[in-house]
């Protein structure tokens, strides 16, 4: 049985997002999950052959690409869009410029929405507590 059904958007796909796709795709307790991946529009978009192997290897994983930049929008813009792609997924992994920073000073903190760091969520849910079961609660990372 799948450890949880439910979205799961990593934003980039350089080095670590790549690498968290990867895992999450062939790990057995994601089966049935949603995974997406945030990509700038200038990189879909790209001729480049390279981009463009990129993307094929994403499609092939099973990952569903949403366009959107982050660091180009301001978060007020990104609070009063209703139609904001990020909020209806449970789980965000994210790094690099724009989206690090310290957990303690986030949105989310001030609001009481948990927020970790990829290797705490991973240890927190792909392996079992001691009891047999994983945290489920929704968190963005």
């Amino acid at each position: 049985m799948a450890l949880f059904s439910r979205n799961i958007l990593v934003i980039g796909a350089g080095e670590l997002g790549y690498e968290v796709l990867r895992f999450l795709t062939q790990h057995p307790n994601c089966h049935g999950a949603t995974l997406s991946v945030l990509l700038r529009p200038a990189s879909v978009s790209s001729e480049n052959p390279s981009k463009q192997k990129e993307l094929d290897r994403l499609r092939q994983m099973g990952v569903h690409i949403v366009l959107g930049d982050i660091v180009e929008n301001a978060q007020n813009a990104l609070v009063q869009d209703p139609e904001n792609s990020l909020l209806k997924y449970q789980i965000v992994f994210g790094q690099g410029r724009g989206v690090s920073w310290d957990l303690s000073t986030t949105w989310n903190h001030q609001r009481g929405i948990r927020a970790t760091t990829a290797e705490d969520w991973a240890k927190d849910n792909l392996a079992p507590n001691a009891n047999g079961t994983s945290e489920s609660e929704s968190l963005v990372v």
